[in-house]
């Protein structure tokens, strides 16, 4: 004899496990895989420019990302079948290494580069200054470094140092870079081509004062070189024009009095570590911008 059919509804999961087929499969085979990928793409890079932040951040998500699925997989709310599980996970970071090999490292190291190139290049420039400087205290002619109230601008500087043949191996690509276009001759130098703001007054500086600065850092004054409190540093993330090169969302690069030079991660940009621990008096200084 057929028993009789049960019309009930069958019983509805409890709402832990619906949400757990929801995110578990959300966390496995989404979140770990790009936390992954972060990871790889940014821990070497990271660890060489000293700012481990980058790809330590991809290992604290995945490691959140896991102890969720475990806790999960413990109440009984999300249980994959492992084996399957990790080969679709090493599948999805594999494939996202084929199909987008340039999505996130690629960036990275774009980003990386144009900030090393920024930084050979005013290094360069300050260093030739500093030679120029030197023969011209032996043959006591005025100094290199750009005086205060003789310019308006770091263009009319720069082109003034050029023109005089004050120094001779800087190019007008040099002076460019990260999206600024060089210019073609000294006159439209003067106009546009320079990717850097320069510190006029610079000879009586510090050593480990920025004269150099990209020019995605605006509104500096003189004041604002008499010194910052290590302990106490003020972020200049407000003074940054993100739009005004490729990397101004991320860095600023900044060359010092003695020829060294280096990038800040914006999210690192304090006074205390644009200055580099420099204190100079404002009467004798004057910021030109790059136009």
């Amino acid at each position: 004899m057929t028993p009789p059919e049960d019309d009930s509804p069958a019983p509805r999961r409890p709402l832990s496990r619906r949400i757990g087929s929801f995110v578990g499969p959300l966390l496995l085979f989404a979140v770990v895989p790009c936390c992954l990928r972060y990871t790889f793409d940014r821990i070497p890079i990271a660890f060489a420019w000293c700012d481990p932040s980058g790809g330590l951040l991809g290992v604290l998500w995945g490691c959140l990302a896991a102890i969720i699925l475990f806790v999960a997989w413990l109440h009984g709310w999300y249980r994959p079948k492992v084996a399957r599980a990790s080969v679709t996970v090493v599948f999805l970071v594999v494939l996202s290494y084929v199909f987008f090999p340039s999505s996130l490292a690629g960036r990275t190291e774009a980003v990386h580069a144009q900030a090393l190139r920024m930084a050979t290049n005013g290094s360069w420039i300050v260093k030739d200054i500093l030679s120029a400087e030197l023969d011209r205290r032996t043959n006591r002619d005025p100094p290199a470094w750009a005086p205060v109230g003789a310019y308006d601008s770091a263009n009319a500087y720069l082109a003034d140092l050029l023109e005089t043949e004050r120094i001779d191996s800087i190019s007008f690509v040099g002076l460019a870079g990260a999206g600024v276009e060089p210019a073609h001759d000294c006159a439209e130098l003067r106009l546009r081509g320079v990717a850097w703001n320069v510190l006029a007054g610079a000879a009586k500086a510090d050593d480990s004062t920025p004269v150099l600065w990209t020019r995605n850092l605006r509104g500096l004054s003189p004041g604002d070189f008499a010194g910052a409190d290590p302990e106490r540093p003020r972020s200049w993330r407000d003074r940054l024009d993100p739009s005004d090169l490729r990397f101004g969302s991320e860095f600023i690069v900044l060359v010092r009095k003695s020829g060294s030079a280096e990038a800040i991660p914006v999210r690192n940009l304090t006074d205390a570590a644009f200055l580099g621990g420099s204190s100079n008096s404002p009467a004798w200084l004057q910021v030109l911008e790059a136009r």
